[in-house]
């Protein structure tokens, strides 16, 4: 495959990917119907058991309640999409719930299929032949947020935070293999929307918003090219932001030919330092889990 028609592999997905989203466009008593049914399970989510009160606050007490939770949510979820019969209109509608309230909200939304919304268990979708209906669900999850975060900077911003705050895709013995992943996945048949997904994640820590602003959530791929050649000739002068979470060109050490030597040697960005300290800020909630901990209750 060229780089200079990069879609061409797969008709049936460049079709989709150039064409405006369908989900809820084209018809209006179904879309009520729909929009209906995403408020009332938005509702129950929301509404999931809060930490009991008392003293308790020990790890493994936090560790049951978050459990709990995800269990919960995963439920709920699946008895929504279930109920609307129409995967695409449903999480086209429950990708636009999250930052709409407060941080213990979008937590809940979060944990929501987790495999979904974010990307902890591999750098792939699922398998198309063993989990068909969770590989698409997957990828509308993953079409739907690349779609809105072009359009909301806020919503992006937001969940940014949090991917940070995961401490995973961005530290340094995991980054240069997600850009590698990215690369390799967006030549595989019908995963764009979800390593789009990683793209505008990495070119926003690296300061490049520049590269996908005002840009078609179709045609992302040839601007993750950019970026990637961009990296290579620029990556070496990187270094933590001094306010916010990620990565600027330094000028003094470009100037002095400075080359961050890990990243030379292996595509390592220096550890980012500055990390929020809880999901959100502000953060309203439970006792918060570590990263760690977090990350393996969507293993």
């Amino acid at each position: 495959m060229g780089l200079a028609q990069p879609f061409l592999e797969a008709p049936d997905t460049c079709d989709q990917r150039r064409g405006e989203s369908q989900g809820l466009q084209n018809n209006e008593p179904q879309r009520a119907k729909i929009l209906k049914l995403v408020d009332d399970y938005w509702s129950k989510i929301k509404a999931t058991a809060a930490m009991p009160p008392g003293d308790d606050d020990s790890d493994e007490k936090v560790a049951d309640y978050w459990i709990g939770m995800l269990n919960e949510c995963n439920r709920l979820y699946d008895e929504m999409l279930q109920e609307g019969r129409d995967d695409r209109a449903v999480i086209e509608a429950f990708v636009d719930k999250f930052g709409s309230k407060d941080s213990a909200s979008d937590v809940r939304w979060l944990l929501c299929r987790p495999q979904s919304t974010m990307d902890f268990n591999g750098f792939y979708p699922v398998h198309s032949e063993r989990h068909p209906t969770h590989r698409k669900q997957q990828l509308l999850v993953a079409e739907f947020q690349v779609r809105r975060f072009l359009k909301d900077q806020k919503a992006f911003e937001r969940y940014y935070e949090f991917v940070v705050w995961t401490d995973w895709i961005f530290t340094p013995d995991v980054f240069g293999v997600s850009v590698d992943k990215t690369d390799k996945g967006f030549q595989r048949d019908g995963e764009y929307w979800w390593h789009a997904r990683n793209f505008i994640l990495f070119a926003h820590a690296t300061g490049r918003d520049d590269l996908f602003k005002g840009v078609a959530p179709s045609d992302l791929q040839p601007r993750f090219v950019d970026w990637q050649k961009w990296l290579k000739s620029e990556g070496a002068f990187l270094r933590e932001k001094r306010q916010g979470y990620g990565w600027t060109i330094d000028k003094e050490a470009k100037q002095n030919d400075d080359r961050y030597a890990p990243f030379v040697e292996s595509s390592e960005l220096p550890t980012l330092e500055n990390r929020p300290a809880t999901p959100f800020t502000p953060w309203k909630g439970p006792k918060a889990l570590s990263t760690r901990k977090f990350r393996g209750l969507n293993s």
